[in-house]
Formats: structure tokens, sequence, C-alpha cells
């Protein structure tokens, strides 16, 4: 039997750096959303745009029973243009405008906090960070819950100590080269996500870098690259799948107009303390 328009839900990743390849966040993500898809009888459409996004996001969500949009850019201009339409979204993600959206999400600055705070309380003073492509939310997120760490603890933020860098392991290890040319005193570095963490171990094994006696890595997401890597490397864990889960239930209710007012949930993160820190 043909399947009906109403019969689709839209999962939309806004791709300006990098793709998918290497990011099993969003792949951990889009596979919570469908398994409530398939118990709910609906079908999901991924779309990645890399270019012309928001035309691309416009167009796919004129036939859809809803949207999911999955982390979200700086740039408002999707989500207005989303609340200017009758499709139903959620948003994974904090977007700017979220008193006027329905959103899920972790509290990405109080969990940047966390990883800072957990090194700088370990006595580590000479941090790096490789943070995510600028242009995303969460990358600006991020930033801010490291340099609050750095305040609290009143330890300096270094600007010249922190760089964006596309999510993949090659990232990692050219960045982790980088650091061990350039900045002979650091102590630990913090990757905002697993694979380019596992870059970044791989470069220290390379230079016989022990970890983390002379090198701690703390990375953040809950991927299974974080368990499978050896060393492991400590983390704090998002629950992908969780995230993707809550989003898609939440948007069957919003379908159903079990819920008006929109509305923004944050789900609960765990530090998890494994052999590079």
């Amino acid at each position: 039997m043909e399947l009906q328009e109403k019969q689709f839900i839209g999962c939309c990743i806004p791709l300006i750096h990098s793709g998918l390849s290497e990011d099993l966040f969003f792949i951990q993500i889009l596979d919570g959303i469908t398994r409530v898809c398939e118990k709910s009888g609906y079908s999901p459409v991924l779309s990645t745009p890399s270019e012309n996004f928001r035309d691309r996001i416009a167009a796919i969500a004129s036939g859809l029973s809803g949207l999911i949009l999955i982390n979200p850019l700086t740039d408002q201009a999707v989500i207005e243009d989303l609340q200017a339409s009758d499709t139903p979204f959620v948003v994974i993600g904090t977007p700017e405008t979220r008193t006027a959206v329905f959103s899920v999400d972790i509290d990405v600055v109080g969990a940047s906090f966390q990883v800072s705070h957990f090194l700088l309380s370990k006595g580590h003073r000479h941090i790096f960070y490789i943070n995510s492509p600028g242009g995303y939310v969460h990358s600006d997120q991020n930033k801010h819950g490291f340099s609050l760490a750095h305040q609290e603890n009143r330890i300096p933020w270094i600007e010249k100590n922190y760089t964006e860098e596309p999510v993949t392991s090659a990232a990692g290890y050219a960045a982790a080269e980088k650091v061990l040319q350039t900045f002979p005193e650091c102590t630990a570095i913090v990757t905002t996500n697993e694979i380019v963490a596992k870059g970044v171990v791989d470069q220290l094994i390379e230079h016989n870098i022990r970890i983390p006696k002379k090198m701690a890595v703390i990375s953040m997401g809950g991927t299974p690259v974080g368990a499978l890597c050896r060393p492991g490397i400590t983390t704090i864990d998002y629950s992908p799948v969780n995230l993707g889960t809550v989003a898609a239930e939440l948007l069957l209710e919003v379908i159903a107009k079990k819920r008006i007012r929109p509305s923004h949930l944050l789900l609960p993160t765990q530090l998890i303390e494994r052999e590079t820190t």
C-alpha cells in the first residue's frame, strides 16, 4: 500500500561544515527517532542540506506530518520559517527562541562547565580545547561553559588554547599534533565529540605520550567510541539515543495536539570516567 503524506516524519540536520560519516552522535539520535517512528506507524525522512538549507528545509517540511530539527544553527531563520508554516516541529538543541518552540536538549553549558571543572579540580592548569565548528548553537554554549569553569576556578581563559575543528578523527589527530608542537606545557585536551578525541588519543600514542599521566583527554557525547577506544575515553554521556527517542515522542504529542504550549525539556547527563583521566 502506498504511504500517504501524513505518515512521514522529517529529520533534518543542517550540515555547514562536514558530513555524517564519522559523527556517531547524530546517527544514534536518528536511531532513537527511528524506533519511535516504527512503533507509531510513521516513516522517517532524512535531510542533511549543506547548502541552501533554509530552502531545503522549507521544501521537505511542506509534505510532512512533522519535523525534527537536529542541532540548530545560530542563524534562527530556519526556525522562524518553520514557525510561520503549519508543520509541527521539535528542535533537538537549544534555539535562542526557545520560549516559542518545542525542544529537547541537555544542559550543554552545564556539561561543558563540568568537563572543565573536573580537570581544573584535578590540578590541570594548561588545558587545550577542541570545540565543534562555529555556526551552531551548541558550539557557542560549549565555549561559554568552558570559560565559566575557568572563571569559577580563577584560572585565566586563554583564547589561543582553543580551536574549532570539523568532527572527524583526522581533525583531532592534526589538532593534537599542533598542541604537542606549540603548547608543551599542556597537560589535558578537551574535545566535544568522541571521534575527535579518538584522533587525539591516536596522536598521543604515536608520540609515546603517557595517558593520562602526561596528558589527560576528556570528551563529550556518549557514543560507543569512548568505550571502545583503547584507552577508554572519559566522557560526558548525553545519551543520544534517548535524546532522539524523547524528541520523537514529543513530536507525536504535538501532532496529536496533546501538547499545545511550547516547552523545553532538559535531559540529564552523566560523567563517565575511564582511563584517559
